[in-house]
């Protein structure tokens, strides 16, 4: 078994060379190191897609299970996908369950269950994800 979280990166890395041939940027936020390599900073959240006058945030996630656990979805992370969400980004998280396919949850939806104390999401709860969203 790879690095956790390897196969949705490059099958996003896929999407995004896929995306640049139809004219449309996107790209993988990365943490910010000094020149030596030492860490500073971690990003605010994966992925940034700029499309048709709208910008798509959203940090990446896999899940071996039947249920994704909240633990995974930073509070730095949420605060800032709900930054690029009040001023029109489509801000979210895209989350592989190996049984349940590729879901989206919204940044504010997320929010609302670590704010009611839920400790994890099911792929029931998740929208359906489809990179051709990304070219409408």
């Amino acid at each position: 078994m790879g690095r956790k979280g390897a196969y949705l990166e490059r099958e996003i890395e896929r999407v995004l060379s896929y995306l640049s041939t139809l004219g449309i940027h996107g790209h993988k936020n990365h943490v910010r190191r000094t020149a030596e390599g030492q860490y500073l900073e971690g990003e605010p959240f994966d992925y940034e897609v700029f499309v048709n006058g709208t910008v798509h945030c959203f940090d990446a996630k896999e899940c071996r299970e039947n249920l994704w656990s909240l633990k995974n979805a930073k509070p730095s992370q949420v605060n800032a996908l709900l930054q690029c969400a009040a001023h029109g980004a489509e801000a979210y998280f895209l989350v592989w369950f190996e049984k349940g396919g590729l879901r989206r949850f919204d940044a504010a939806y997320v929010k609302a269950a670590l704010t009611s104390g839920k400790k994890s999401l099911s792929a029931d709860e998740g929208r359906e994800w489809d990179w051709r969203d990304l070219t409408a």
